[in-house]
C-alpha cells in the first residue's frame, strides 16, 4: 500500500509498504521511526512479538540452508558420476568435487549476504520520500539518499575474521545433526521417552517448583511483549535490588475437550503478571499462576503418560513382529532351527528394555540441560549488563535512542507513534498498489 505520515511540519510517502490482511483495510496505522531517519518509517505492529535480548529462533532456516544446499550439491555429483568411465581415479573425485562446491557456495554466499544487508539497510532508512516541505529554510542536502549504506559502520560492528565464520557456520552444523539425531531418537525411543519423563521427571520437576512455595520471593512484573501461536510466551521484564532482568516464560496451559478432540487452553496472564523467583537467585523467576495451579501440569504429564504407553506399544509392536519375522526367515530357517512365539516374546522384552533405559536417558538429559537451566538460569540482566562488551551494546542503544531504563517510556524511547492529533499520521491508499 501507499502510505502518508508526517514528520514535525514534513510530509513522506512510502509507495512500497507491505501490510498483512488485517492491515489491509484500515485508513490509519501505527507507525514507528528511528528518531534521526524521517524516511524510516515501519509498521509498528510487526515489531510488536521481537526483543532485540531473546530475538527469533532462526533454526528453520539453518534446517532450510543446509538441506537446499546438500541437496543442490548432490545434484551435479550425480551427473559427474553417471557421464564419467568408471575408473578409481575419477571415485576418488566425488568427495573433494562435492565439498569443493559447497565452500565455493559458502564463500560466494557470504559475500552476497553482506551486500544484500546492507541493500536491506538503506532501503529501510531510506524508504520514504519527502513530498512536502513545510520550512522552506531548510535545504535539499538532508533529502539526499547515499549510495551505499554499511550495515557493519550503521551499527558499529567488528570485522569478522575467517575463522569466526568458519565456527559459525560449524556450530549452526552440528545444530543440525543435534536436532536431526533428536528426531531419530524420538522415532526409534520416543514413546519411553514419554513415559519415563511422566513418571520419574516429573517428580524432579514437582520438587523444584515446591522450592517456589518456601524459599521464593514476590515481585510484580512487565510484559515486554508477547510471543508464539496464541500468545503461548511471553517476556517480562521485573526489576531485583536495583537491576533489571528479562525472561522468556512459557504460559501454563491445560487440555480442554472440544469434541472429539484436546486443545491447549492457555492462562490469561495480565499485563503486570506477579512473579516468584527463588532468594538469592534473581534469575530464576516464573509466573506465580503456574506455582499456583500444580494440576494443570499433573493433568498433562497424565495425559503424556497415556500417549507414551499407545507409542510404546505401536513402536514396539511395528518393531517385533516385523524385525522377528525378517530374523526368523534369514537366521533360523536356514540353520534348521526355527524359533516360534519364544523369538516374539524375546524381541520384544529386549525392546521394551531399550525403550526404558534410553527413555530415561533422554528424559535426563531435557530435564538438565533444557528444564532446570531455563527455569533457574534462564533470566538476563539487561540493567546494568553483565559484561563490558554488554555495556558497549548499551552506549549503541542509546545513541539510536532505544535504550532500556528501569521504567521505559514512548518519551523516553524518543519514538513517534501515530495517533489522531500526534505529529505523525498515516492514510493509506489501498488503490495503489
Amino acid at each position: 500500500v501507499r502510505v502518508v505520515y508526517r514528520v514535525d511540519q514534513d510530509r513522506y510517502v512510502n509507495n512500497d509498504m507491505v501490510v498483512n490482511q488485517d492491515l489491509y483495510s484500515k485508513q490509519k496505522l501505527d507507525l514507528i521511526r528511528l528518531p534521526d531517519y524521517c524516511k524510516s518509517a515501519i509498521i509498528f505492529v510487526g515489531l510488536e512479538g521481537l526483543d532485540s535480548d531473546f530475538p527469533p529462533s532462526k533454526l528453520p532456516s539453518v534446517f532450510f540452508a543446509f538441506f537446499w544446499m546438500t541437496m543442490w550439491n548432490i545434484i551435479p555429483v550425480f551427473v559427474i558420476l553417471n557421464s564419467i568411465e568408471a575408473c578409481d581415479f575419477c571415485t576418488n573425485l566425488v568427495g573433494p568435487v562435492f565439498f569443493g562446491m559447497i565452500a565455493l557456495e559458502l564463500l560466494v554466499g557470504y559475500w552476497v549476504a553482506k551486500r544484500d544487508r546492507d541493500i536491506s539497510l538503506k532501503s529501510t532508512l531510506y524508504g520514504a520520500k519527502r513530498v512536502v516541505r513545510r520550512n522552506v529554510d531548510t535545504g535539499a542536502a538532508d533529502d539526499a539518499t547515499p549510495k551505499y549504506v554499511s550495515y557493519s559502520d550503521f551499527f558499529d560492528e567488528g570485522k569478522h575474521s575467517c575463522f569466526s565464520v568458519i565456527s559459525s557456520i560449524f556450530l549452526d552444523f552440528i545444530t543440525v545433526v543435534a536436532w536431526i539425531s533428536f528426531v531419530i531418537y524420538l522415532f526409534i525411543f520416543g514413546g519411553g521417552y514419554m513415559i519415563m519423563y511422566s513418571l520419574v521427571v516429573a517428580r524432579w520437576r514437582y520438587k523444584i517448583l515446591q522450592r517456589y512455595e518456601s524459599e521464593s520471593t514476590q515481585v510484580v512484573g512487565s510484559i515486554v511483549c508477547r510471543q508464539g501461536h496464541a500468545n503461548s510466551a511471553v517476556i517480562v521484564q521485573y526489576n531485583v535490588d536495583a537491576q533489571v532482568y528479562k525472561k522468556r516464560l512459557i504460559v501454563p496451559s491445560h487440555m480442554v475437550k472440544v469434541g472429539c478432540f484436546h486443545r491447549h487452553e492457555y492462562e490469561t496472564v495480565p499485563d503486570d503478571p506477579d512473579l516468584l523467583y527463588i532468594t538469592h537467585d534473581p534469575a530464576s523467576a516464573t509466573l506465580k499462576c503456574q506455582i499456583d495451579n500444580p494440576q494443570h501440569e499433573s493433568k498433562t504429564f497424565r495425559k503424556h503418560l497415556c500417549g507414551g504407553l499407545c507409542v510404546t506399544i505401536m513402536q514396539v509392536g511395528f518393531t517385533t513382529l516385523y524385525g522377528g519375522m525378517i530374523i526368523q526367515n534369514n537366521v533360523f530357517m536356514s540353520s534348521g532351527d526355527p524359533y516360534g512365539t519364544e523369538l516374539f516374546i524375546l524381541l520384544a522384552g529386549i525392546l521394551l528394555a531399550c525403550h526404558i533405559t534410553f527413555g530415561f536417558i533422554g528424559a535426563c538429559i531435557h530435564y538438565e540441560f533444557f528444564f532446570k537451566r531455563e527455569l533457574l538460569w534462564g533470566a538476563k540482566r539487561v540493567f546494568p549488563r553483565a559484561t563490558e562488551n554488554d555495556e558497549v551494546l548499551l552506549d549503541e542503544e542509546q545513541e539510536l535512542g532505544i535504550a532500556v531504563s528501569l521504567e521505559p517510556s514512548w518519551d523516553e524511547l524518543n519514538i513517534t507513534q501515530t495517533t489522531t492529533d500526534e505529529s505523525v499520521s498515516t492514510e493509506t491508499f489501498v488503490d495503489d498498489l
